[in-house]
C-alpha cells in the first residue's frame, strides 16, 4: 500500500487476482496458468484464508472499489467469485456506492455467470475485446471472435447494464487504420461507457517476444501507432468520451474509480 497525505486512511480499494485462463494470449506476461479445476479449488480456498487474515485490518475500512482481475476471472465457475465477495462483505464495509469490477472475456461470460455476478453486487464489467477483426484476434492468440463480443454485449443490454468497458489494443500485427475505424463503429453501436486503449508491448518470455526477435512479427511502426491513437482520441470525442487518463476514455460519470485510486496514489490492498 502507498501513503498519500490527503487520503482518508479508512478509505481503501481492493484488487483480487484470478490467475486462470482458458489459453495464453501470445502477448501476455501477466501471472496466469491454464485453468484446472483442482488448482482452482485450492486457489480459492487459500484466497478465502488470505481475506480472513486481513479481518482486523478491514473491519473499519470503507471499501471504495474492488477490482477482480486476472488472468480471466470469467473463466472460473462464478460460485467462487460469489463466495469470496460474500466473505469480504462479512468483514468489511461494502455498500451500493462501492464500485465492484470484474474482468470478463466474450467467450467465457454467459447468462448464468452474469446473474451470479449481479447477485454478488458486481456493478461494473471490463471486457477484453482487444479487436473486432477476427484475423487479428487469431493472430494474437485470442479464443473469441467478433460475434462473441456482440453476443456478450447484447447479454449486458438484456440486463440493463450500462457500466461496462472495452479493453482494446493498438499496434497489433497487421493492424490497419480500417481496423481502428471498425472498432469505433462498433463502440458507437454497442455503447460501452468506458474504453481502455492499450498499445501492444513486447514482453519477455512471451511467444511474441521470440517472433519479434526473429523479425517474424509485422507490427506498425511508432509513427503509425501514434497516429492510430490520435485517430481514436479524435473519433471518440464526438461520442462524448473524455480522455481522463493515459489509456482510458469514459463517458462523464463512468470513469473507473479503481483506476483513479491507482492514478492518485491512494490506499489499496
Amino acid at each position: 500500500m502507498f501513503k498519500f497525505k490527503n487520503t482518508n486512511k479508512k478509505d481503501l480499494s481492493i484488487y483480487i487476482h484470478i490467475p486462470f485462463c482458458e489459453s495464453r494470449c501470445y502477448y501476455c506476461d501477466f501471472y496466469s496458468s491454464i485453468i484446472n479445476e483442482e488448482n482452482t479449488i485450492k486457489y480459492f480456498e487459500n484466497l478465502k484464508k488470505e481475506i480472513l487474515i486481513y479481518s482486523d485490518f478491514l473491519k473499519d475500512k470503507n471499501i471504495k472499489s474492488i477490482f477482480i482481475g486476472g488472468g480471466t476471472p470469467s473463466s472460473v465457475n462464478s460460485k467462487y467469485i460469489k463466495n469470496n465477495l460474500k466473505t469480504l462483505k462479512e468483514i468489511t464495509n461494502i455498500d451500493i456506492n462501492t464500485e465492484i469490477t470484474i474482468e470478463v472475456n466474450p467467450n467465457s461470460i454467459n447468462e448464468e455467470k452474469l446473474i451470479d455476478y449481479l447477485d454478488s453486487g458486481i456493478n461494473r464489467f471490463s471486457m477484453g475485446a482487444q479487436s473486432f477483426n477476427d484475423n487479428i484476434l487469431k493472430s494474437i492468440g485470442r479464443v473469441h471472435k467478433k460475434d462473441d463480443i456482440i453476443k456478450a454485449i447484447n447479454l449486458f443490454h438484456k440486463y440493463n447494464i450500462e457500466n461496462f468497458s472495452f479493453d482494446l489494443m493498438l499496434a497489433l500485427p497487421y493492424q490497419q487504420f480500417e481496423d481502428i475505424e471498425e472498432s469505433i463503429n462498433m463502440i458507437e453501436v454497442l455503447k460501452p461507457a468506458h474504453i481502455s486503449y492499450y498499445s501492444l508491448i513486447i514482453e519477455e518470455n512471451t511467444p511474441f517476444y521470440q517472433l519479434y526477435n526473429e523479425s517474424k512479427l509485422a507490427l506498425p511502426n511508432e509513427e503509425i501507432e501514434y497516429a492510430m491513437f490520435e485517430a481514436n482520441r479524435r473519433l471518440l470525442e464526438p461520442m462524448n468520451f473524455q480522455h481522463y487518463e493515459i489509456s482510458n476514455f469514459a463517458i462523464p460519470g463512468f470513469e473507473a474509480k479503481h483506476n483513479l485510486i491507482y492514478w492518485h496514489n491512494q490506499f489499496y490492498l
